[in-house]
């Protein structure tokens, strides 16, 4: 009941219009999130973020997933950034116009720890191509023939 007055609050001051898939998403995540509650504003708040900014043409499990793989791209990015700022220093890194992230690395972590709760924890929500993986049986192999290792392979691509 707390999640759900913290809810209306957090809708009511956003304002945002929503579509139907975009409610039904919101009430199952009130639903699977009712027991968190010292993170359930963080969480519900993010969720109101992405689906304002959602396409309609794209399902919502799908963007979030996809929003998943930008932060961990974003987060590669940074870190890549740190390690050249690093070796070879921001003036050198400024003449050779290397895009400078706008991000702390601890905001875009603290993001990306969000959305993989709510993906991962609370939705199960898993690439298609894993979900595909994980329903495949592929049997038993021995790894010293050649040939069972080359059926493995040919199974999984």
């Amino acid at each position: 009941a707390l999640c759900a007055q913290s809810a209306k609050i957090l809708l009511r001051c956003r304002g945002d219009l929503l579509s139907g898939a975009s409610r039904r998403f919101l009430c199952s995540l009130i639903e699977k999130a009712a027991d968190r509650r010292q993170d359930f504003a963080e969480l519900f708040e993010l969720s109101l973020v992405l689906l304002a900014e959602r396409p309609v043409d794209i399902p919502v499990e799908a963007y979030f997933l996809d929003r998943k793989r930008g932060l961990t791209d974003t987060l590669k990015h940074i870190r890549d950034f740190e390690k050249k700022r690093d070796h070879y220093g921001m003036e050198y890194l400024m003449m050779q116009r290397y895009q400078v992230p706008h991000e702390s690395e601890e905001a875009v972590l603290r993001r990306l720890e969000m959305l993989s709760t709510i993906t991962d924890e609370l939705f199960r929500l898993l690439p298609s191509s894993t979900r595909y993986v994980r329903q495949l049986d592929l049997g038993g192999f021995n790894p010293n023939q050649h040939e069972e290792l080359d059926t493995l392979f040919r199974r999984l691509s």
